[in-house]
C-alpha cells in the first residue's frame, strides 16, 4: 500500500484551475504573510476564543471523468486524512463523475465507491481502500444476509423526479439512500427509481449548484424533489476586476455580487432601479419618474459631483448605461466601487464599475426552455407638491368663477380680480373655489403598463444558446403624451467544440422611444409647471365640439399667467419622437493550451443611433400671437455614436508546493467617433412637414456627418496574483495607459494595484459561529478622460486681444484618483454574510474651465487641472439565507448601510472658489454645499457691536428691536403684526449675505430586502430603502408660492401674514435656506406577492407557471414638501408614480 498524493504528482481540477508541482515560498510573501497574521490576531483577539481548528471531515466537490486516484488525492487535501491503497485498487477504478456539497466524509465514499468492487475502512486519520473482496469477511457477509431478511418487509421500491425551482427537470442528480452505499443518478426526464429502501430511510439529494437536500421517504413509492440553486456568497466566482474568473473567497479586494434571484422576483423597470438595498456604497437617484436613475459609487471624484461608472457587458467594455438593459436578461451583477480594485480598467474606471452578466442558457441540460412572461399593469402619481385649495380674491357668487373683478375707467369689468382683505388691510380673507377641477389628480393617473418577454435556451457539453425579446411599453402618468416603449434583444451563442477551445458571441439589441421627455423639460414651463400653477377653477380638461383640448380654456385669461397655450392641448398637438437604436456585439474566444497556459481575445462594438423629431403643426393655436409656432415649427437631428473594444489576454497558472501562482497580461485597444447634425425651421407655406417648406430666413442647420470627437486609447497590464494554502493572497498589478483625449505631455498614465488578503478561519477554530472570515487590504488608482474639446481648448492671446485659434492644451495633465481600501468577509452560522468596506479616496486634478484669466500662463486655457477632492466611505452589507427555515416557511433577508462624506481639500493654484449652480465650490466644502442666502430663525444668530445689530436690518437697530415670530423668523419687532412684517435674512455691510448655507450630502443610507416562501410555493417579496439626513432645495414649492399656489404660501396666509411676507420668502427665487428642506424618506420600493400553480398533469410540456401581484414605488415617507426627496432640486420633475401590476409566467 502506498500514499497517493507522495506516490503521484497529478492534476487536481477544482473550479476550473490547473496547478501542480512544488515550489517554496520566497521572502516578499513571507512578510505579508506575517503582516497579515499580525492583523488578524489584533482584529480577533477582544473578540473570540482562539481554539485549535478541527481537520474538515466534510467534502465539496465538483469532477467530471476524473480518476479515482486524483479524486483522492483532492479529499487527502480537503479532510487531512491519508488514503491508502494497493496498485490494483487504483489501476481497476473507473473515472468518477460527482457533484457534492459538503457532504460528510463517510457518506462520500460510499457514494463514490458503490459498483466498484471497492470498500473503506476510516481509522484515526486515514482511509484505506480495499477490493471488496478482501474487505468483506465471512462474518461482514452474514450480518448483510441477516440484514436484509430483517429489511425485506420494511422495503418500498421508489420512483420520483427532481426539478429546479422554476419547474425544469435536473438530470445527473445523485440520489443516495443515507448511511449507505446505494446510489442513482435521475435522467434526462429528472427521473429517478430505486428499489428496496426502508420505508423510514432518509434520500440525500446532491447536484452541481444546487443546495443538497435531504428527504425523509416515510414509506411513500412516488416522491418529487425541487432543489433549488446554491447560494454560497463567499464560494462563488467574480469575473469583475480579476484578470480570470476567481473565487470570492480567494479575492482580496471587495465585489459585490448580487445574483439573479435577487434582480428577478421583482424585476425593476431598468436595471438602474435593480441595485437598490442590495449593494453598499452606491447612490441611485431618480429625480425624474420618467428617466432611468444616476448611479455613482463611493462619492465625489469631481468638483461637479459624481462620476457615472463604467458599464461592462459580459466582459465587453461599453457606453451604456444600466437604463439600457433589460432585468430579465441578467443573471448577475457584480460591482467594484473604487479605484483599489478598478486600476484594471485605467483611464475609464474612476467612477468605478459595474458588471453585467448576461444569461447564457448553461441550465439547459440538453433541453429546449421556453420562458414566457406576461405582465400588466397602471401607473398612477406617488406624490406632488402640496398646492394652495383657497384663493384670496373677493367673492361674487354671480361670477361664473365666483369673483370680483376691478372695472376700468368706463365701468366695464376687467379681467383683473380684487383681493379681499381683513379690516386690518393686509390680512387676506381665504376662500373657497366656486369650481374646483384638480387637474392634477384627473390627469396624471390610472395609465397603462405592460411588459411581454420570451427567452428560449437549449445547451449541452458543447454548445449553449440564449435567445430573448422584450416588449415594453409605459404610458407614464401625463395623459395626452404617447408611451414610452422599450423593446430589446438578445443572443448569446457558446461553443465548445473541443475541451481546450471555447467560442463566444453576443448580440445585444436596445430600443426607446420616450416623448415623455417633453414633459420634464422647462421648468416652471414645464408640463407639471404650467398644471401645477393654473387655478384649479380652470378646467384643463376642457374639450371643444370635437374632443380635442382647447387651446385657451375659459378663465385662462383671469389668472394671466403669461402661458402660450393650454399644456394639455400643446402636449396632444405637439408631434414628438426621439428613437435611439443601440447594439453591442461582441465575440470571445479562449484557448488553453495546457494546464499551465491559456489566451483569449474579444472584440466589441458598441453604436448608438439616435434621433429627433418634433412638429408643432400649421394651425398651432397660441394665446398670444407666436410667429414661430402658428404656422408651424419643425426641428429634426440626428446623432450617431461608436465605440471599438479589442483585448487580448494571456494567462499563466501554476502550482509551486502549497502557493498557487497566476498572472494575465492584456493588450487593449479603444476607438471612438460620434457624428451630429441638426436643421429647423417655422413659418410653413403648405401643411406638407418638410424644412423646404418653411421660412428660408427661419432655417438652420449645424453639424457634419463628418466623425468628431474621435479618440483612441491603448492600454497594456500585467497582473500577479498568488496565495498561500488558499489562506494568504496577493494581488498586484500595473496598467499603463494611452489616450489621444490628452496632450503629448500626458498621454500616458500608469494605473497600479497592490491587495493582500488573510483568510482567519483557515489557521484558527472560531467556533461553529464563525465559518470564515477573510480580511483584507487594498491600494490602487483609476482615471478617466476629460471632454474632447479639452485637449484642443487653449487660446493664444495677442496684442489685439484673445484668439479664436484653438491649439493642443499642453497644461492639461491625467485626473486620477487613488484609494485605499479595508475590510473583512466573513460568513456566520452557515447562513449569514457580512461584509465590511471601509475607503479613503483622493480625487486629484479635475478639469476645469477657470472662471476667470489666469495671466500667469499668459494664455487662456478652458481646460485645466484642479483641486483635490477626498471620499471617506463606511460600507456594510449582511445577506442572510434560510433564517428560518421549515415545511412552512423559509426567511431570507438582506441590509446594506452606507456612509459616504466628500470634501473639497484643494482648490489648486490660481483657481478661485467659484459656483456651479446652487452649489459654492470652495476648499473646506463638500461639493453639494449649497450657497445661498439665510432667513434668521433665532437672536442668537445676530451679532451686536456697539449697541447695534451689525448684520440684519441694515445695521441701525438694537438687538430689543428684534423678535422671533410665531412662524419662527426673526422681524422687527415694530413691524410684527403690521403690513411691514416680513422675515429678516442675514446681512453683510447692509446687504443679504450669501453664504453657504446646507449640503445635500446624506448622514447615511441604508436598505432592506426580505423574502418569505410559504410551503415552497407562496412567495412575499419586499424592498425597503432609507435615507436619513441631507438637504434638498425645493425650488418647486418655491416658485408655486410666488404664484399663491403653494400649501406653504395658504399656511401663512391663514395665519394672516401681510401678502409681501410670502413674497419676502419666496425672495424673487434666490435660494434661501428657508427653501432647504430635510431629504430624508423611507421608501417602500418594491412589494411582491407571487403563487407557483400545482403542475397541470395533462399539459407535460408545461414545467411550471406562476403568478404574481407586484407594486413598486409604493409610498414614500418624507417630510419634503415637494414633489420627490430623491435628489439635490426639485425644479417641476416629473413625478414618481407607482406602478401596479399583476403577472404571469410560463416556463416550458
Amino acid at each position: 500500500m502506498q500514499k497517493t498524493a507522495n506516490a503521484f504528482r497529478h492534476e487536481e481540477a477544482m473550479c476550473g484551475y490547473a496547478i501542480n508541482r512544488a515550489w517554496s515560498l520566497n521572502g516578499m510573501v513571507t512578510k505579508i504573510v506575517r503582516i497579515m497574521r499580525l492583523m488578524a490576531v489584533l482584529l480577533l483577539a477582544a473578540t473570540f476564543a482562539v481554539q485549535a481548528r478541527p481537520v474538515a471531515q466534510t467534502v465539496s466537490l465538483t469532477v467530471k471523468q476524473m480518476p479515482l486516484k486524483q479524486v483522492f488525492s483532492m479529499v487527502e487535501k480537503q479532510t487531512g486524512y491519508a488514503v491508502f491503497g494497493n496498485r490494483s485498487v487504483w489501476n481497476q477504478a473507473r473515472p468518477v463523475t460527482v457533484s457534492v456539497a459538503n457532504m460528510p466524509l463517510d457518506s462520500f465514499l460510499a457514494m463514490v465507491l458503490t459498483g466498484r468492487g471497492l470498500a473503506f475502512r476510516l481509522d484515526s486519520k486515514t482511509i484505506s481502500l480495499y477490493e471488496k473482496e478482501n474487505a468483506v469477511t465471512l462474518k461482514d457477509k452474514t450480518e448483510q444476509v441477516t440484514a436484509m431478511l430483517l429489511n425485506a418487509a420494511n422495503a418500498v421500491d421508489i420512483r420520483g423526479k427532481v426539478t429546479d425551482e422554476k419547474g425544469n427537470a435536473l438530470p445527473g442528480v445523485a440520489v443516495i439512500v443515507k448511511g449507505s452505499s446505494r446510489q442513482v443518478m435521475t435522467d434526462e426526464q429528472g427521473v429517478f427509481t430505486v428499489s428496496g429502501v426502508d420505508k423510514d430511510a432518509v434520500l440525500l439529494f446532491s447536484s452541481i449548484n444546487m443546495e443538497p437536500l435531504e428527504v425523509k421517504v416515510n414509506g411513500r413509492t412516488a416522491i418529487e424533489v425541487t432543489l433549488k440553486t446554491k447560494v454560497t456568497e463567499l464560494t462563488d466566482m467574480v469575473v469583475t476586476g480579476v484578470a480570470i474568473s476567481t473565487s470570492r473567497a480567494k479575492t482580496p479586494f471587495a465585489v459585490a455580487k448580487v445574483d439573479e434571484k435577487l434582480i428577478n422576483t421583482v424585476p425593476a423597470l431598468d436595471l438602474s432601479q435593480t441595485l437598490r438595498a442590495k449593494v453598499a456604497g452606491i447612490t441611485i437617484i431618480q429625480d425624474q419618474g420618467n428617466a432611468g436613475a444616476s448611479v455613482s459609487l463611493r462619492g465625489a471624484k469631481s468638483f461637479y459631483g459624481n462620476i457615472d461608472p463604467l458599464i461592462v457587458v459580459d466582459g465587453f467594455v461599453s457606453n451604456l448605461t444600466l437604463s439600457n438593459l433589460n432585468p430579465q436578461d441578467v443573471e448577475s451583477i457584480e460591482v467594484v466601487k473604487g479605484a483599489a480594485a478598478s486600476a484594471m480598467y485605467g483611464t475609464r474606471a474612476e467612477g468605478g464599475v459595474i458588471q453585467v452578466i448576461t444569461k447564457k442558457g448553461r441550465d439547459a441540460r440538453g433541453k429546449l426552455n421556453i420562458t414566457f412572461d406576461n405582465e400588466y399593469g397602471r401607473n398612477s402619481v406617488q406624490r406632488t407638491p402640496r398646492l394652495a385649495t383657497l384663493h384670496r380674491w373677493k367673492t361674487d357668487p354671480n361670477d361664473v368663477y365666483g369673483f370680483a373683478y376691478l372695472t376700468d375707467q368706463n365701468g366695464n369689468k376687467t379681467n383683473s380680480r380684487i383681493a379681499n382683505v381683513q379690516d386690518n388691510g393686509f390680512s387676506e380673507v381665504l376662500s373657497p373655489y366656486k369650481h374646483f377641477y384638480d387637474n392634477v389628480g384627473l390627469l396624471m393617473n390610472n395609465r397603462p403598463f405592460y411588459v411581454n418577454f420570451l427567452s428560449l435556451s437549449t445547451g449541452n457539453d458543447k454548445y449553449n444558446i440564449y435567445m430573448s425579446f422584450q416588449n415594453q411599453q409605459n404610458s407614464g402618468v401625463v395623459a395626452p403624451v404617447g408611451a414610452d416603449v422599450r423593446r430589446t434583444a438578445k443572443l448569446n451563442l457558446q461553443l465548445r467544440p473541443v475541451p481546450k477551445l471555447e467560442i463566444e458571441a453576443d448580440v445585444h439589441y436596445f430600443y426607446t422611444n420616450r416623448p415623455s421627455v417633453i414633459a420634464n423639460a422647462g421648468g416652471a414651463s414645464s408640463f407639471f409647471g404650467q398644471v401645477l400653477t393654473q387655478e384649479p377653477f380652470i378646467n384643463l380638461d376642457q374639450r371643444d365640439s370635437s374632443g380635442n383640448y382647447v387651446a385657451v380654456p375659459r378663465g385662462y385669461k383671469i389668472q394671466n399667467l403669461n402661458l402660450n397655450s393650454n399644456p394639455l392641448y400643446t402636449y396632444s398637438k405637439r408631434q414628438y419622437k426621439n428613437p435611439t437604436s443601440q447594439i453591442l456585439v461582441g465575440g470571445k474566444m479562449r484557448y488553453a493550451f495546457s494546464r499551465k497556459i491559456s489566451a483569449e481575445v474579444n472584440g466589441s462594438i458598441n453604436q448608438s443611433f439616435s434621433s429627433v423629431s418634433s412638429l408643432y403643426p400649421k394651425g398651432y393655436v397660441t394665446a398670444l400671437e407666436d410667429v414661430t409656432l402658428n404656422n408651424g415649427n419643425l426641428y429634426l437631428s440626428s446623432g450617431k455614436n461608436q465605440f471599438i473594444n479589442g483585448q487580448a489576454q494571456v494567462n499563466y497558472q501554476d502550482k509551486f508546493g502549497d502557493i498557487n501562482f497566476a498572472a494575465s497580461a492584456k493588450s487593449v485597444y479603444e476607438y471612438y467617433y460620434s457624428t451630429f447634425f441638426s436643421a429647423s425651421g417655422y413659418g410653413f407655406s403648405v401643411p406638407l412637414y418638410t424644412l423646404a417648406n418653411t421660412s428660408a430666413a427661419s432655417r438652420s442647420i449645424s453639424g457634419s456627418e463628418e466623425p468628431a470627437g474621435k479618440t483612441v486609447n491603448y492600454g497594456y497590464f500585467l497582473n500577479v496574483r498568488m496565495d498561500y494554502k488558499d489562506k494568504y493572497m496577493l494581488d498586484v498589478l500595473g496598467r499603463i495607459d494611452q489616450s489621444s483625449r490628452y496632450g503629448s505631455n500626458a498621454q500616458t498614465a500608469f494605473f497600479p494595484r497592490l491587495s493582500a488578503a488573510y483568510r482567519v478561519t483557515k489557521d484558527f477554530d472560531l467556533g461553529n459561529k464563525v465559518n470564515e472570515l477573510k480580511v483584507r487590504l487594498s491600494w490602487g488608482r483609476a482615471g478617466r478622460i476629460p471632454a474632447f474639446n479639452a485637449k484642443e481648448s487653449l487660446a493664444s492671446v495677442s496684442n489685439s486681444g484673445i484668439s479664436i485659434t484653438q491649439n493642443e492644451n499642453t497644461y492639461l495633465q491625467r485626473s486620477y484618483t487613488t484609494e485605499v481600501e479595508t475590510g473583512f468577509d466573513a460568513r456566520f452560522f452557515r447562513k449569514l454574510n457580512v461584509t465590511f468596506n471601509y475607503s479613503k479616496s483622493n480625487s486629484k486634478g479635475d478639469f476645469v474651465q477657470p472662471p476667470v484669466f489666469l495671466p500667469t500662463l499668459g494664455s487662456t486655457p478652458a481646460y485645466k487641472n484642479f483641486g483635490l477632492i477626498t471620499s471617506n466611505t463606511i460600507e456594510l452589507e449582511v445577506r442572510a439565507n434560510d433564517i428560518v427555515v421549515n415545511k412552512v416557511v423559509k426567511w431570507d433577508a438582506g441590509l446594506t448601510f452606507s456612509r459616504v462624506r466628500s470634501k473639497i481639500k484643494e482648490l489648486g493654484d490660481g483657481l478661485p472658489a467659484f459656483y456651479n449652480g446652487n452649489y459654492r465650490v470652495d476648499k473646506g466644502l463638500s461639493p453639494w454645499s449649497f450657497f445661498g442666502q439665510k432667513v434668521l430663525t433665532s437672536l442668537s444668530e445676530l451679532q451686536v457691536v456697539n449697541g447695534l445689530v451689525t448684520n440684519a436690518a441694515g445695521g441701525t437697530h438694537s438687538l430689543s428691536d428684534f423678535v422671533v415670530n410665531a412662524q419662527q423668523h426673526v422681524v422687527l419687532k415694530s413691524n410684527a403684526g403690521t403690513v411691514n412684517e416680513k422675515p429678516l435674512v442675514l446681512q453683510e455691510n447692509g446687504v443679504a449675505k450669501s453664504m453657504v448655507v446646507g449640503d445635500a450630502q446624506p448622514d447615511f443610507t441604508t436598505g432592506f430586502n426580505t423574502t418569505l416562501t410559504f410551503f415552497d410555493k407562496l412567495q412575499l417579496y419586499a424592498t425597503l430603502d432609507w435615507q436619513h439626513g441631507g438637504k434638498k432645495y425645493n425650488g418647486t414649492t418655491q416658485y408655486l408660492t410666488s404664484y399663491d399656489r403653494s400649501g406653504i404660501w395658504q399656511d401663512y396666509a391663514a395665519a394672516g401674514l401681510p401678502e409681501a411676507y410670502m413674497q419676502a420668502l419666496y425672495n424673487g427665487n434666490t435660494l434661501t435656506n428657508f427653501w432647504l428642506e430635510s431629504a430624508s424618506y423611507l421608501s417602500l420600493r418594491e412589494i411582491s406577492l407571487s403563487y407557483t400553480l400545482p403542475r397541470f398533469k395533462g399539459i407535460k410540456v408545461l414545467q411550471s407557471a406562476r403568478i404574481a401581484l407586484t407594486g413598486r414605488n409604493l409610498y414614500t415617507w418624507s417630510k419634503f414638501s415637494g414633489s420627490n426627496p430623491e435628489g439635490y432640486f426639485d425644479n417641476y420633475p416629473y413625478p414618481v408614480y407607482r406602478t401596479y401590476t399583476a403577472k404571469l409566467t410560463l416556463n416550458f
